[in-house]
């Protein structure tokens, strides 16, 4: 956002050049993902803390409700915004602020007017976000619309959302309106709090709400778990057009709970199996590769059960027989379809120009047994150079054909310094903990494929030995030492 223009300003100016929603002009990887991962995955700052904060801003807002020009420009709210942000102590700030307007209903016109100009004026995030706050104590129109256009600004959404909770009339159906129009994590924010009890919102979950290009998994087992998966399935009809909803949905949900039997996830499965001919992207391939592996592993865990218990077993010999040949039939039309070449050609397409994760992908290349050159997979490493299913495919399933690959490409990304600092010594400037938890695990798993598979590279051992990571440089040593004996044996001989 620029200096000299507001944040609700730059907003207003940005969607008109760039029309549409959701916004065009927000980072959807990096809009909210701060706030809403430290509010729905972490446990935060303790309670007493989050109260006396809370408080503490109270008291500065009474300060500042009889100012007019020094709002936007107070050394004590700067300061404190600039070391507390509303993120940890929100929720009890709202609270604090609804019973304060409980008991002094004459502030109500003047935390009004400080809340308008915090969020339409702010040049801050913390001053807009502050201002949401304050303003959702008044469902005015003007209020509403304000709410609207930050609120679409998934580093907004959140607050919004959290301020609207006991004021706003019709409040699900304004969540609802949140989460079709927001991406990224403002939309996840929007569906942890959306109510999908209409079908017309049940529906948007399902085939719209499950969508990401890097939160899928949590998107769809979000939409599983606030929707009646058992009567949706029922009352609809896998068809064309939806097809590749549902794929979508078993690629990248969890449905194996409590809540849906094996037997009802196996009616499922075979409706949309009927319907494979539909089948024409990755996405869809994925869905029938992801019923193969999870068909598959139903077999087996029903398999181990009846070894263990031939009692039960024969008394229900029937149910178990009619199971396993309804496990027998799905794999073999799985595995009938997949055995077109066509196939191969869709998974070139994908690794080329990638959509889905990079879990998926693997998991494709895995079944149809798909090993491309190494260059082919240069722009699914653009998105994670070093992602943990990449290290997986590459050096813990096909080390035989990708080792010396791996080993040219580690050389040209990690940093040299890495291989210069002493143990225990600070870490290189720049470098996250997990850029370095995710290097430390690649070269872990080189040196033990040089070690298990007889693979060697020298240059790579000595690099190792001076790497920072104590756990590398022993494997690194380790390696050295196995291939010295081996050296020295034949002339033993």
């Amino acid at each position: 956002m620029e200096n000299n223009q507001s944040i609700f300003d730059t907003i207003c100016r940005l969607r008109e050049e760039q029309p549409g929603l959701p916004y065009r002009f927000q980072d959807e990887r990096t809009a909210g993902q701060k706030d809403v991962l430290y509010v729905l995955a972490s446990e935060g700052i303790p309670f007493w803390r989050k109260e006396d904060l809370a408080k503490e801003c109270c008291g500065i807002l009474k300060d500042l409700v009889n100012k007019e020009e020094a709002i936007l420009t107070d050394p004590v709210l700067h300061h404190f915004l600039e070391h507390y942000p509303i993120c940890s102590y929100f929720l009890e700030l709202r609270e604090r602020v609804r019973i304060t307007l409980e008991a002094e209903s004459g502030a109500r016109e003047r935390l009004y007017h400080l809340g308008m100009r915090l969020a339409r004026s702010g040049t801050n995030p913390e001053q807009v976000k502050l201002g949401i706050i304050l303003l959702g104590f008044f469902p005015y129109d003007t209020t509403k619309q304000i709410m609207r256009t930050l609120g679409y600004h998934s580093e907004y959404t959140l607050y919004v959302l959290e301020s609207i909770q006991f004021i706003f009339p019709l409040q699900n159906n304004f969540i609802f309106e949140l989460a079709k129009h927001t991406v990224g994590y403002g939309k996840l924010a929007a569906m942890f709090l959306l109510k999908p009890v209409r079908w017309e919102q049940q529906h948007w979950m399902m085939h719209e709400g499950i969508k990401s290009e890097f939160l899928a998994n949590i998107y769809a087992n979000l939409c599983i778990q606030k929707t009646d998966m058992r009567a949706y399935f029922k009352k609809t009809e896998i068809t064309a057009a939806n097809f590749t909803d549902f794929a979508y949905l078993i690629c990248y949900g969890d449905y194996n709970n409590d809540s849906v039997t094996i037997d009802a996830q196996l009616d499922f499965l075979y409706k949309f199996i009927d319907k494979r001919d539909y089948a024409t992207n990755f996405i869809d391939l994925g869905a029938l590769v992801s019923i193969w592996y999870q068909v598959v592993d139903y077999w087996q865990q029903d398999y181990d059960f009846i070894s263990q218990n031939e009692t039960k077993y024969r008394r229900t010999k029937t149910m178990w027989d009619t199971r396993i040949a309804r496990y027998e039939k799905l794999v073999h039309k799985v595995e009938s379809f997949l055995h077109q070449p066509k196939w191969r050609h869709i998974v070139y397409q994908e690794i080329s120009a990638p959509k889905e994760s990079d879990s998926l992908i693997m998991k494709v290349l895995v079944y149809l047994n798909m090993h491309p050159d190494f260059p082919a997979f240069m722009e699914v490493l653009s998105r994670q150079p070093l992602g943990f299913n990449m290290l997986d495919f590459f050096l813990k399933i096909n080390p035989e054909f990708y080792f010396d690959d791996v080993c040219e490409y580690l050389e040209a990304i990690l940093n040299p310094d890495l291989y210069a600092l002493p143990l225990e010594t600070e870490e290189p400037e720049n470098a996250s903990v997990t850029d370095l938890m995710r290097a430390d695990e690649w070269l872990l798993r080189l040196f033990e494929v040089m070690s298990e598979k007889r693979k060697y590279n020298e240059a790579w051992c000595i690099r190792g030995v001076h790497y920072r990571h104590a756990g590398v440089r022993k494997k690194a040593v380790q390696v050295l030492q196995q291939h010295r004996k081996k050296m020295v044996q034949p002339s033993r001989n």
